[in-house]
């Protein structure tokens, strides 16, 4: 207890010396894996994103030139070569153009995914497809993303599977239940909910036929990635294998779905990561630990000589050494973000300045454009 007060005591005092640090803006990939709201919530939300600050949004390529100029109300998700934003008080999609594909004639939220968006009517979420048209009506409360062909809704308090026609495939039997991941989703039955929180209730995993091939036995689990999801059970976190076998002790306080063959946990208030055959790589020592990606993730720890930060390999090995004041995000597309003074520009893998901190707010680029806020 006295190790964990320590690490947590230090990690404060690097936030206090980095000073305030702007949390990562909204993700679409969030929305789609870990993000479960109402429709009247999620678009309420979403207005106060939109609203931060004076500055406009913009769309820029990998050498830091604007695409579509900084004139946008919202974050510019592009997904399957559309965004969703708000322009002049408008919602609907624009290309990559910034032609608009769909007008602005229905309360749209989040990216297409396998040709399919949600929409709300009077706080009921339906689908729409690429030509605007309403292909499943408005009828649930709750709605995540399509995930191997299968959409995670919820009707009043229970949770179920849809296919793209909206036919039911699993129906609303459960408390609370997260996407499929390798053929296999997260459930659980006989919770208690308050707050849109699950507890009591025990999770398990069933098959896309609905057949429960993991007994719930946890009191909290996660998704599938590289054959292994993270699992809760008194108080502790392990990983399990495909099977319902153990492969990784329950001796953590937190552990999270893989990125990029690595898994982060947390002991005493630090965070290591332990790799897919369930081996320790790299013990908890760090105080900030982000996801693996591309083949590095961003940490800060205490050396002995002071509170460092930086990127490491999956070895543990310092690849990029980070200056004090400046605070990192994972690589995608090959550039990282770094803000320093409120501001944020991007660097290569070798470390090098790509594009100059001149944005107040960045996303994280994929194929090749990311948007960021002037």
């Amino acid at each position: 207890m006295q190790k964990r007060k320590e690490a947590v005591m230090k990690r404060r005092t690097f936030i206090k010396a980095m000073g305030a640090v702007s949390l990562p803006p909204f993700d679409p990939k969030l929305f789609d894996s870990q993000w479960l709201a109402s429709a009247g919530d999620y678009l309420k939300s979403l207005r106060k994103r939109i609203v931060l600050g004076k500055g406009k949004f913009g769309l820029i390529d990998k050498a830091g030139k604007f695409i579509l100029p900084p004139v946008y109300d919202s974050w510019l998700f592009f997904r399957e070569g559309v965004a969703q934003v708000e322009f002049q008080g408008k919602t609907g999609y624009i290309d990559l153009t910034g032609k608009w594909v769909i007008p602005p004639v229905y309360n749209c939220f989040g990216g297409f995914k396998d040709g399919l968006a949600c929409l709300s009517v009077d706080r009921k979420i339906g689908f729409i497809d690429r030509s605007g048209e309403i292909v499943i009506p408005p009828q649930y409360d709750i709605v995540w993303n399509i995930f191997e062909g299968l959409c995670l809704v919820g009707v009043g308090e229970k949770r179920g599977f849809i296919d793209r026609t909206g036919k039911w495939v699993i129906e609303p039997i459960y408390d609370y239940a997260k996407p499929f991941s390798q053929g296999l989703a997260p459930v659980t039955i006989d919770g208690v909910r308050k707050d849109d929180v699950r507890q009591n209730g025990k999770w398990g995993f069933i098959d896309k036929a609905g057949k429960v091939v993991i007994d719930p036995v946890f009191s909290n689990a996660d998704w599938f990635k590289d054959g292994l999801a993270p699992v809760e059970k008194n108080d502790q976190w392990g990983y399990i294998n495909m099977a319902g076998e153990t492969v990784v002790p329950f001796q953590y306080d937190m552990a999270e779905p893989f990125h990029d063959g690595m898994g982060k946990v947390s002991l005493n208030g630090l965070y290591g990561y332990v790799d897919a055959t369930g081996i320790l790589i790299l013990p908890p020592a760090y105080f900030v630990a982000e996801p693996f990606s591309e083949g590095s993730a961003y940490v800060v720890r205490d050396d002995g000589k002071g509170i460092r930060s930086g990127y490491i390999n999956k070895a543990g090995e310092v690849v990029i050494k980070m200056k004090r004041g400046h605070h990192g995000r994972s690589f995608h597309d090959g550039l990282a973000g770094v803000q320093k003074n409120d501001k944020w520009g991007f660097i290569d893998q070798t470390g090098k300045w790509v594009i100059k901190r001149t944005y107040r707010k960045i996303d994280r680029f994929s194929n090749g454009v990311c948007t960021v806020k002037v």
